[in-house]
């Protein structure tokens, strides 16, 4: 569903990305593991079509996103969620209504978006804060309700962007195992981390990125 080839980045006469290639199969759970500043926000922004490779290509579906009209690029961002570090909510939405915005932006009808909404804060365990602003809500909490907003339009691919790294340990490993939980339900899940630890619970695919190379995948 999701492939680099050969991809390199250059921006503002700075090299980001170089030769990476990798792929995300569909239903999988693979981690993008590197240190701060290895190039993994900029891969996942690659897939999202928030930027576009200097050379190589990036398939989505099917699809080379230097390919598809700047007009179709909002339609596609509809099948891939993301979730950010700093969970992005809007300070002054309830989680409700955070997760119900996503919908509504769509056009969807409000007696959907009230059922899915609301089905995916259950998901999430949040059901009993829904009316909770976000600056009522611990960090976990938000990264919790984010996570609802990324998946209530069921994408087929959820991107998450270092999802704990403003968490503990206790709340950190929790986020994991909703991201499992969730990615178990079918959805792929890439999620790029900076913490191995993370990579030793199971057997994950483990892609490595080390300088804006891509230097180890594992199965």
């Amino acid at each position: 569903m999701i492939r680099l080839e050969n991809v390199s980045l250059v921006m503002n006469n700075t090299k980001i990305l170089e030769d990476v290639s990798f792929h995300v199969n569909k239903g999988e759970f693979v981690y993008l593991l590197g240190t701060s500043g290895a190039g993994k926000s900029s891969i996942l922004k690659l897939i999202h079509l928030d930027i576009l490779p200097t050379s190589g290509n990036v398939w989505v579906r099917d699809m080379d996103t230097k390919q598809v009209k700047r007009s179709k690029v909002p339609y596609m961002r509809r099948s891939i969620g993301f979730i950010f570090q700093d969970y992005k909510l809007l300070k002054d939405k309830t989680a409700y209504e955070n997760v119900a915005f996503a919908l509504e932006v769509t056009g969807a009808r409000d007696r959907v978006v009230k059922h899915k909404a609301m089905h995916v804060l259950n998901t999430v365990g949040m059901t009993h804060r829904h009316n909770h602003y976000p600056r009522d809500l611990s960090g976990g909490e938000c990264q919790r309700v984010a996570i609802a907003r990324a998946v209530v339009q069921e994408p087929f691919i959820l991107l998450a962007d270092e999802p704990t790294g403003n968490l503990d340990d206790t709340n950190s490993w929790a986020i994991v195992e909703l991201l499992e939980k969730i990615n178990h339900a079918g959805t792929a899940v890439l999620m790029a981390t900076h913490k191995s630890e993370f990579t030793v619970k199971g057997q994950p695919r483990i892609v490595e990125i080390n300088k804006g190379r891509s230097i180890g995948c594992t199965h």
